[in-house]
């Protein structure tokens, strides 16, 4: 429903494509340079997970958005991402706040690095 009341706002048409795979994974790397938003139900994720999808979160294009549950992107994407919203949520496992976070800046680095 989240992601779905934000799509709406913007009353356009919209593709959805969702991959639904380990997204630190080098082979679905390339898709964060093209994301319009990425979601991660990061409520179990331990701070090494969190620092892996930091890292590869500076690699999206200004304007899209980064969903989290329970925690927002921590150093380096943090400098590089606003909160828009915190929204209190429930989930099937009791009460969690989503952190919606937008991409503010231009890539701090060559998009080539990325794939290294």
């Amino acid at each position: 429903d989240l992601l779905f009341h934000f799509m709406s706002r913007e009353r356009k048409h919209i593709q959805l494509n969702l991959i639904h795979e380990d997204f630190t994974n080098a082979n679905y790397q390339e898709a964060w340079l093209f994301a319009d938003l990425v979601f991660a139900a990061s409520t179990c994720f331990d701070q090494s997970q969190m620092s892996r999808i930091a890292t590869i979160a500076q690699f999206m294009k200004p304007g899209s958005r980064f969903i989290s549950l329970d925690k927002p992107l921590p150093p380096p994407a943090s400098s590089l991402f606003s909160i828009l919203y915190i929204c209190r949520c429930t989930g099937s496992w009791g009460p969690t706040l989503a952190y919606i976070q937008q991409r503010t800046h231009r890539r701090r680095y060559d998009e080539e690095s990325l794939f290294q």
